[in-house]
């Protein structure tokens, strides 16, 4: 595996705020809905194993910087998402911009319409075949 010996800005900030979290990655990862594994990815800068960058989803960074209270823009820009930064907004205006990715669409359903859609994609009713 070749590797850059300059550790990764975005791996190393990640860590950091990871730590002074207290959460584990496996907590984090459920809150932000990636695996822990994939959370190493990114602050290793590498695909496991490989000499693959990790090349981290725009919504992960920002769910990731939305749980461990990163800098979004910091965080944006160290994991090389710059560009996703429209010109000329504040900090605020920037997590206005991305929070339709941080809200959780099952929060927005009661639990008796999700239990009736579940019902209705798996033909099933109060466990009996329809």
């Amino acid at each position: 595996m070749i590797q850059n010996s300059e550790p990764w800005p975005y791996g190393k900030a990640l860590t950091e705020a990871i730590q002074r979290s207290g959460l584990s990655k496996h907590a984090i990862g459920r809150r932000v809905g990636i695996s822990s594994t994939r959370i190493k990815q990114l602050e290793d800068g590498y695909a496991s194993g490989s000499d693959v960058p990790a090349r981290p989803r725009t919504i992960n960074v920002i769910r990731l910087a939305s749980v461990l209270n990163m800098d979004l823009r910091q965080a944006l820009t160290m994991a090389g998402k710059a560009d996703e930064i429209p010109a000329g907004m504040t900090d605020g205006e920037l997590w206005g911009h991305f929070n339709h990715l941080l809200i959780d669409p099952l929060e927005q359903v009661s639990d008796e319409d999700l239990l009736e859609e579940v019902r209705r994609r798996f033909g099933r009713n109060g466990g009996e075949e329809s």
